[in-house]
């Protein structure tokens, strides 16, 4: 809720913080002879950690393309870390994020640059919104300074607003 400068500090004290988290995990992995390389969302090694953070069981897809979760709702950036580490396999999770986005549209009709998509399509076997042109809002973003609308307009990002779903 501060001037744009606070907004575009604090957003990369964010990132800096994730990155940092990232790259201790990846070190533990590799103390445990394991191969570890981390994915940051401003550097090398990216992935599209939506998919994975939703096979994972972290949260749903939202009509805008972000991970929305039953704690923090929009409001979290994702980095990863990949690994061949043995681990426990999550299990996808449902709490209405897909049922309400076909309602609710408040993203979509927000959208300066218009790539909220309006209906459902299948991408790799997967039903979901597809945000089919991402340079679009990154173009918008970067010559508006930061656009994030979608997320600032999401219902998702009241506190409490997706335990209340879950009843």
């Amino acid at each position: 809720k501060g001037s744009p400068y606070e907004t575009f500090v604090e957003g990369f004290r964010g990132y800096y913080q994730l990155g940092t988290a990232a790259v201790k995990l990846a070190e533990h992995i590799r103390g445990m002879g394991y191969p570890a390389r981390v994915h940051h969302p401003m550097g090398a090694g990216r992935i599209a950690t939506v998919p994975f953070a939703v096979m994972a069981g972290l949260g749903e897809q939202g009509r805008n393309g972000i991970l929305i979760t039953p704690e923090y709702g929009a409001r979290l950036r994702m980095g990863a870390v990949s690994t061949d580490l043995p681990l426990a396999i999550d299990k996808p999770i449902s709490f209405g994020v897909a049922e309400h986005c076909q309602d609710c549209k408040i993203c979509l009709r927000a959208c300066p640059s218009g790539i909220i998509p309006e209906t459902r399509s299948v991408q790799r076997g997967i039903e979901r919104w597809v945000v089919t042109n991402a340079d679009a809002c990154r173009d918008y973003m970067h010559g508006k300074q930061w656009c994030v609308t979608c997320l600032k307009v999401c219902p998702f990002n009241e506190p409490g607003y997706a335990q209340s779903l879950m009843g």
